[in-house]
């Protein structure tokens, strides 16, 4: 299964398109390598996440977003849509809750220098990092992997210091994340109705199921599964 995937997932990032057909599906997924034509629209996005009563958006407003230095795409998706209160695999975007305006990570914890300025944090994985969007790099999505070092200031109080290592891709637009969002949750509901409704954390999704998954997350955004991505983690720790 690790070799399969392994060719799969080189052949995808080679490609500049696909349209030809898989033996293994009846139907192939043209792998878009043109970010413009894989944007959901803000409405598209928000009728399709809400589908589910139990799911809710965080939008931002205009005020909101003022301080930020987002491109204008950015800005509207976050303020007619939004991003998922919680999605799988284990992220929130509900950053709203500690600080009512969008903040560069600077800013947030409070950081000497202009190091992380660029960087605005927009949610959190399940291990603690940080989501981010770039706004040096076009709007790009990004994970800051924290690390909080402990110090001792005296013996009554006690000082933590975030230090980031080095940034993973996640996402080449804020737009493309959210599809990748959709593509993801189906997947997981895919799983659990093939295995009638089982725990999702129990289950060992097939070859061909990580497979497919693979293909949809390039037709959206083929950088996203590139080798060490975020994405890309996700479908190994499946194998």
């Amino acid at each position: 299964m690790k070799n399969r995937l392994s060719i799969l997932l080189a052949i995808l990032l080679g490609a500049t398109a696909c349209n030809q057909r898989s033996r293994d599906h009846k139907q192939s997924i043209e792998v878009i390598t043109d970010p413009k034509k894989a944007m959901l629209t803000p409405v598209e996005f928000r009728k399709q996440w809400l589908i589910e009563p139990k799911d809710s958006l965080v939008s931002y407003t205009a005020e909101e977003l003022q301080a930020s230095f987002f491109g204008l795409p950015t800005k509207q998706f976050l303020k007619e849509a939004g991003l998922p209160a919680s999605a799988p695999p284990f992220l929130s975007f509900n950053e709203k809750l500690y600080s009512p305006v969008l903040q560069n990570v600077k800013q947030y914890y409070k950081l000497q220098g202009e190091d992380f300025a660029s960087y605005y944090v927009i949610g959190s994985e399940g291990g603690g990092d940080v989501i981010c969007i770039d706004t040096k790099n076009q709007d790009q999505v990004i994970i800051l992997s924290s690390d909080h070092i402990h110090t001792v200031d005296n013996e009554e109080e006690q000082d933590y210091h975030p230090q980031f290592v080095p940034v993973m891709f996640m996402n080449s637009s804020i737009h493309q994340l959210a599809q990748c969002l959709l593509v993801y949750r189906n997947f997981v509901s895919r799983i659990r109705a093939e295995h009638n409704g089982e725990s999702f954390v129990e289950i060992t999704p097939s070859a061909d199921a990580l497979a497919k998954l693979a293909e949809e997350l390039a037709a959206v955004d083929l950088q996203s599964i590139k080798e060490k991505s975020f994405w890309w983690y996700q479908i190994q720790e499946h194998k």
